[in-house]
């Protein structure tokens, strides 16, 4: 014979609010079926715009900021430069370097014309008045050579923007020329025996009209320029 204990009233209802607490509700594991029927309002969030020219992150019509969209991952490696790059110093080395064999060239003509002139009968004065004339010739250009490839450096640069790419060349005559990516044709790099001995390679970008250079950088640089100029005419092109 089991014997029972009766619950009283007060304790049975406390017990049964104890159950129902530890027992989890339908709804903490499965969703109301309305949720499923009832379609969801997505609410699209405005985004930041980029400034045209500065590239920085502009607020929206209330006065709000939300973070930009994640970047396609192919142009992860084709971040733009926001200021314009300068060449190496040691291109300086290279430019004097072609105007002295420029010279140099010059002046084995006037020996070449002294010497048939010597053959041809002129007297010593003649002779040797042309040969300290070359000379004199020789060492002002190397001079004004000199110090016109210190003062072109100063004005020469190279840019990589998102849309454009340009380049600045001259110190007397000054040109900025700017080469939407949609209009290359091909990007390549080059290295005669001159860049080779100052350690520097050029990189050519161009289109159907016209070729515009980078004078000079380093391999690796060069490297990932090349790359990085392939890559955003590529993106551009693509958008078409």
């Amino acid at each position: 014979m089991t014997e029972s204990t009766p619950i009283p009233a007060g304790n049975r209802q406390n017990s049964q609010q104890r159950a129902d607490t530890d027992q989890p509700s339908i709804d903490t594991i499965l969703p109301p079926a309305s949720t499923a029927s009832t379609p969801t309002e997505v609410t699209q969030l405005p985004t930041d715009t980029l400034h045209p020219q500065t590239g920085a992150a502009q607020a929206d019509q209330y006065g709000q900021r939300t973070p930009l969209a994640v970047p396609h991952p192919s142009a992860s490696s084709t971040l733009p430069q926001s200021q314009p790059q300068p060449l190496p110093q040691a291109i300086v080395n290279v430019w004097i370097t072609r105007s002295v064999i420029g010279c140099t060239v010059g002046v084995f003509i006037i020996v070449a014309v002294v010497i048939a002139g010597i053959l041809a009968g002129l007297p010593a004065p003649a002779v040797w008045a042309i040969i300290i004339a070359a000379l004199l010739l020789w060492t002002l250009l190397i001079v004004t050579c000199v110090i016109i490839a210190k003062y072109r450096y100063r004005f020469t640069s190279y840019r990589i923007d998102r849309t454009v790419f340009s380049v600045q060349t001259g110190f007397m005559f000054r040109t900025l020329t700017v080469v939407p990516y949609t209009r290359v044709q091909h990007v390549e790099t080059k290295q005669g025996p001159i860049l080779r001995h100052f350690g520097l390679v050029s990189v050519t970008v161009s289109t159907a009209v016209d070729s515009h250079v980078i004078a000079g950088l380093e391999p690796e640089l060069a490297r990932k320029t090349l790359d990085q100029l392939a890559e955003l005419v590529r993106l551009a092109k693509e958008d078409l």
